[in-house]
């Protein structure tokens, strides 16, 4: 049985009258291929990818809600190149400011990855920073960490907040770990 072809009339009525069924079956179909597109083409990490792409699906529904995009518009073409912007604007700010402590471990291979893990000092000043969070940003990080594999709009449904609150949210804790684990390493 193949799967029903995507069109952006479709999806742009659903997004107008609110059919989360046909959004979530829209996004669980495009946001992969957008993220193995970023990945292949640009040699994007998995991490990156995944931020750029669901970041650009959430100015898609943005723009569509403002009228901004309508049916005409190749939705997936738009949000392929809205993720690949994502990506560079991203890159280029890192480039800028330096990388952060947590983007270094995913530019590394697999096995220095290991050896970023095991390091125990890394991951002592890490539990203290966690412990330094409030409570509400400590619970929705731990939750993040155990559960990689769910997007931003799954992460916001489940703590009821926008997708754009819970990527928010997400960049400033971990930001502020990466503030506290540098201060701490640093010592």
């Amino acid at each position: 049985m193949s799967e029903k072809p995507l069109h952006s009339i479709e999806f742009v009525k659903a997004v107008k009258n609110g059919n989360n069924t046909v959004i979530e079956e829209f996004a669980s179909r495009v946001i992969p291929r957008i993220i193995e597109y970023l990945m292949v083409t640009l040699n994007a990490n998995r991490f990156l990818a995944e931020e750029c792409t669901h970041h650009a699906f959430s100015v898609v529904l943005e723009r569509i809600n403002k009228d901004s995009l309508d049916s005409s518009t190749s939705i997936v073409s738009y949000t392929m190149t809205t993720a690949r912007n994502e990506y560079f604007r991203m890159i280029k700010n890192e480039f800028r400011e330096g990388a952060a402590i947590f983007q270094e471990q995913y530019f590394l291979e697999s096995e220095e990855q290991i050896d970023h893990l095991i390091d125990k000092e890394r991951e002592k000043i890490l539990q203290k920073c966690l412990g330094s969070l409030d409570v509400k940003s400590r619970d929705f990080i731990e939750y993040l960490i155990a559960h990689p594999e769910y997007s931003m709009m799954k992460i916001g449904k489940i703590f009821s907040i926008s997708p754009e609150n819970a990527r928010t949210r997400k960049s400033r804790i971990v930001s502020q770990l990466s503030e506290c684990v540098e201060k701490k390493l640093n010592k």
